[in-house]
């Protein structure tokens, strides 16, 4: 039997972290799913801001990694955009220090804010902390939950989607 993909998606342009990041993810120690680790990990990568919101729509990750520094849209435009549409955590992964941007970016939506340069051990403890915690049910429970994104609505209690109410 083959063990489930757990897909997780790197959004950053400069490979050579998108390529580090991937690795400590992918490492056979990283047990991102708790001890006794059966979960093969699946790490995308998007360059660019626009390549990371469209796989993050087509793929949807169970966690995103977010750098700020991106070619075409500042990162907390594709953090608020995303987080419109998506529960998946997403942790900040940038070389900006400043208290400022970390707050910011915590209030558009980011779950953890690690600086570069960081530590992989320590890295991809909070990334199982943060899918830990996704899913861990919350009190209330998600079931009766309306989603809406565009035309499109989802009513996950009754197992409904509709377009432009139909």
């Amino acid at each position: 039997m083959t063990p489930p993909t757990l897909t997780l998606l790197v959004i950053d342009d400069e490979p050579q972290i998108r390529r580090l990041v991937q690795h400590a993810l992918e490492a056979p120690g990283a047990a991102l799913l708790g001890d006794g680790d059966a979960t093969a990990v699946r790490v995308l990568g998007a360059a660019t801001a626009r390549e990371g919101i469209d796989l993050a729509a087509a793929e949807a990750p169970a966690l995103i990694v977010l750098d700020l520094g991106l070619p075409d849209l500042p990162g907390v435009e594709v953090c608020r955009e995303i987080r419109q549409w998506s529960r998946a955590p997403i942790v900040v992964l940038s070389a900006r220090h400043l208290d400022t941007e970390k707050a910011t970016l915590l209030d558009a939506g980011a779950d953890d804010y690690v600086t570069k340069p960081f530590s992989p051990v320590e890295f991809v403890a909070r990334v199982r902390a943060q899918l830990r915690r996704a899913r861990t049910p919350t009190a209330g429970g998600d079931a009766g939950a309306i989603i809406t994104f565009g035309p499109w609505t989802v009513d996950l209690q009754r197992r409904r989607l509709e377009r432009d109410g139909v």
